[in-house]
């Protein structure tokens, strides 16, 4: 699985590229105009990063967990359009060794909502790549056991704004409903005086409906 959160950003992103030098017409999308929704399941990835005692820790084990997100937006044109998201990704759990020879566990979770502009290519009557661009507003809770005084904690909470920005394929199966794929960067965030910071993304597959 890690090796497709490195290979997908770069196929969807080759797939925007050659799709736009090619600029090929494409018809079929006007019944997309207008309001859609759609709901994904996938998985998402929390990379932390540990400084322990001025010193980095080394992260020894990372457990990927489930995701989904439900979502909704106006698409204004063949183009263009706004999209808004709740997405929910499970715990990961994690170990990590320190210098001096100690190992800690966390977990790592995060919800929230997302705010994007989308821009839809068309490259088929069945098929579009579209890429949005925005902002997140996450709550991630973390958990650790470290122990150093400077460094220890039960539980944390941390609210983040942040910008994100995605990029997908979507293929459609009928006039109103299409399968979707997409990566997406949903922000950082710090706890413990930046004693932990945890970068997260998710890939997803889904449904979307066009009313």
């Amino acid at each position: 699985m890690q090796l497709v959160f490195k290979v997908l950003p770069l196929v969807l992103a080759a797939g925007v590229m050659q799709a736009a030098t090619a600029a090929a017409p494409a018809g079929g999308a006007s019944s997309d105009i207008g309001v859609y929704m759609g709901a994904s399941i996938g998985q998402a990835r929390m990379q932390p990063n540990f400084r322990m005692s001025d010193r980095l820790g080394r992260v020894s084990e990372q457990n990927k967990k489930m995701a989904f997100k439900i979502y909704g937006g106006y698409r204004f044109d063949e183009h263009v359009g706004v999209e808004g998201a709740f997405a929910h990704l499970n715990g990961a759990r994690y170990d990590v060794e320190d210098q001096r020879g100690g190992t800690h566990q966390g977990k790592l979770s995060a919800t929230g909502l997302t705010l994007h502009a989308v821009g839809f290519l068309p490259v088929s009557e069945s098929f579009t790549l579209l890429g949005k661009v925005g902002l997140s507003a996450m709550q991630f809770k973390g958990s650790y056991d470290g122990r150093y005084s400077s460094h220890e904690y039960q539980e944390k909470k941390r609210f983040v704004t942040t910008p994100s920005f995605g990029i997908g394929a979507e293929l459609k199966l009928t006039g109103q409903l299409a399968a979707r794929v997409e990566y997406e960067y949903l922000g950082r965030a710090k706890f413990g005086s930046d004693s932990l910071k945890v970068r997260t993304d998710m890939i997803s597959a889904g449904l979307r409906y066009a009313f």
